[in-house]
């Protein structure tokens, strides 16, 4: 059922991106990165090599332009991105009505019944599809879904870990046996969440690696100090390095073909490291109250008008809500948004950048939406429960998600 619903968020952010896609180049980087990624050549730092590779391939499409193939295909990633924002809430939502539930039944009986109930899955996919829709309609993702960037493809990579990660949490707090064999059968997940992390690492590894206190927190409320001092800590970081190694080792051979964009020449080991780090950048940084205050207050103007009006910060209040709810039912879920956040701003308020400075508030706004999920959810319990005996519980649900979608969208 909510593989059906995030379907749907899917084709309704795809169609909408699509109607409002760039039919061409647009200003700042999206040329460069056009001659990049058709070219398969090595683009400024941290060079992506990643969504170099991926844009090539949408690049040989043979429909539109070049330059419109390529926004087409952040509007895909973007799309699967809000996609995934309603996995990652149903993941939370489910994990909350188990803990919600009768204390007699075990986890996996409380979550199973929970799901079979019909008002349980309204209370679990309306709020999940509602987050994806405001994410599809904020519009920091929705300006990068529509030309050449690497940002679409970023938030995608890192709410797919988010996934993985909320997954394996679930399955192993399921699990009725605490045996290695039981426990080792859903390490799966959290090993491809690994992977993922590596290969995310590969298209803008500054605000994926803000993620890791979250995930750590995730990880250490499910798995306990045990899984630090274990071999599946070490498998973890093997196949995360080893992605990222593997997609790094683009650099070298992209540079050796001697391609027409060819940043930083990166041949020798220096020049990659230099490349990779972004060397140039480190004049950006200013660690000094000067800078944060200024923009922190800058990024309180973008959060008010990041989902709808600024003068009605409808989302941002849900979000609260989404936060409050989640401390009293499910406090691994309220450590893991708020860390997002903290760990973002504390980055991004350093950096002085100003061109694209909305993207590196990408994982705020993602934790925004997601916290606003679980806000709809709260909001749509108690506004069936004061009026049951006028609307039913989908009535209001449908009201809330429309409502919010729609606040969001304008």
């Amino acid at each position: 059922m909510v593989t059906f619903y995030a379907a749907a968020v899917f084709l309704v952010s795809l169609v909408v991106y699509s109607l409002t896609l760039a039919p061409t180049v647009t200003p700042t980087d999206s040329g460069e990165l056009i001659l990049a990624a058709y070219g398969l050549g090595v683009a400024h730092p941290p060079g992506v090599p990643v969504w170099i590779m991926l844009a090539h391939i949408a690049s040989l499409v043979p429909i539109g332009n070049v330059a419109a193939r390529i926004n087409f295909s952040s509007a895909v990633f973007a799309a699967l991105a809000c996609a995934m924002v309603t996995l990652v809430v149903a993941e939370f939502l489910i994990m909350a009505s188990g803990f919600a539930a009768p204390r007699r039944k075990n986890k996996a009986a409380r979550q199973e019944s929970n799901i079979e109930n019909p008002t349980a899955r309204l209370l679990i996919f309306a709020p999940a599809a509602g987050a994806g829709l405001l994410m599809a309609f904020s519009r920091t993702l929705w300006a990068y879904a529509t030309i050449t960037e690497v940002y679409a493809l970023n938030a995608l990579l890192i709410l797919l870990v988010f996934f993985l990660v909320l997954r394996w949490r679930r399955r192993i707090l399921e699990t009725e046996s605490n045996s290695s064999d039981a426990v080792a059968l859903h390490d799966k997940w959290i090993y491809a969440a690994a992977f993922v992390f590596g290969l995310a690492m590969g298209v803008h590894h500054v605000t994926i690696a803000l993620t890791l206190p979250a995930i750590a927190v995730v990880v250490f409320r499910t798995g306990g100090l045990k899984f630090f001092t274990s071999r599946r800590l070490l498998y973890s970081a093997l196949i995360s390095i080893g992605a990222l190694i593997l997609v790094y080792s683009y650099l070298p051979w992209a540079a050796s073909r001697s391609p027409l964009m060819n940043w930083g020449n990166t041949r020798s080991l220096q020049e990659i490291w230099w490349h990779i780090t972004g060397r140039q950048y480190r004049v950006f940084f200013s660690f000094s109250s000067s800078t944060i205050g200024p923009q922190f207050v800058e990024f309180c103007r973008m959060a008010l008008r990041e989902f709808g009006f600024p003068w009605l910060p409808l989302v941002l209040f849900l979000a609260v809500a989404g936060l409050a709810s989640s401390h009293r039912r499910d406090r691994t879920a309220f450590w893991f948004l708020l860390l997002i956040v903290l760990a973002d701003l504390a980055y991004s308020l350093n950096y002085e950048i100003a061109e694209d400075k909305d993207a590196y508030y990408l994982p705020a706004f993602i934790a925004i939406a997601i916290s606003a999920g679980l806000g709809l959810r709260w909001l749509i319990q108690r506004a069936a429960s004061k009026s049951s005996r006028i609307w039913s519980p989908h009535l209001v649900a449908v009201t809330a998600i429309v409502f919010t979608s729609a606040t969001a969208f304008s």
